[in-house]
């Protein structure tokens, strides 16, 4: 409204954030609430609901809400023309980025058993890889979101992953301190992959390790 005195996240944290193509930023957190802020003005441009879903379970990510786990939203991740965030019980909610707002959701990944950290695009826009605290990475086509397939190396939860610059492969972290590397869509490890990645431009730099 044009009387805000201020408007953010409430009833628990903000858990997660991404930026948009056009420099905008996406952030969503425990109070069922997925907002868009211009970094410019300094204003939230648009508020979402996370979900409906009144969905609970035993091993979410800690939570000061009272609210279902469903509606706890985790990690975000966007591209021009998707929007896609993840709830506390491991579901990823895709939706239209459309002018004036998103669309209601289209799809609902089910495939993570745990709450997700971590979900990013690949810089070439044909997949989204999502990290859950189940220790496994999915692989979905970008537009019918069908699942590719899953890095499942690791021994512990993902926490941080990039994707390289040309979107074959993704370097992650886990819970246990491992740094691997997967090639992308087959997902397959690469035992030598820091040695055959040392000239590798990657996207972003998140991992810790």
């Amino acid at each position: 409204a044009k009387n805000d005195v201020m408007k953010s996240h409430s009833d628990g944290e903000v858990w997660g954030l991404s930026v948009t193509p056009m420099g905008r930023v996406l952030t969503s957190g425990d109070d069922n609430k997925a907002m868009m802020w211009d970094p410019k003005t300094r204003k939230s441009v648009g508020v979402m609901e996370v979900s409906k879903r009144e969905v609970k379970i035993k091993r979410g990510a800690s939570t000061l809400s009272t609210l279902p786990d469903s509606q706890c939203s985790r990690a975000v991740a966007i591209i021009e023309d998707w929007i896609c965030i993840a709830s506390n019980d491991g579901a990823v909610s895709v939706r239209r980025n459309v002018a004036g707002g998103p669309a209601p959701e289209q799809t609902l990944l089910n495939d993570a058993k745990e709450w997700i950290e971590v979900m990013a695009f690949s810089p070439n826009k044909q997949y989204l890889a999502v990290g859950s605290h189940d220790n496994n990475i999915y692989i979905y086509n970008v537009g019918d979101f069908s699942l590719v397939g899953s890095c499942k190396s690791h021994r512990s939860y993902i926490m941080a992953m990039d994707w390289s610059a040309d979107s074959s492969m993704i370097r992650s972290n886990c819970g246990a301190y491992e740094l691997l590397f997967h090639t992308i869509p087959n997902c397959a490890q690469d035992p030598n992959g820091r040695s055959n990645t040392v000239n590798t431009a990657w996207a972003t730099q998140t991992v810790k390790f």
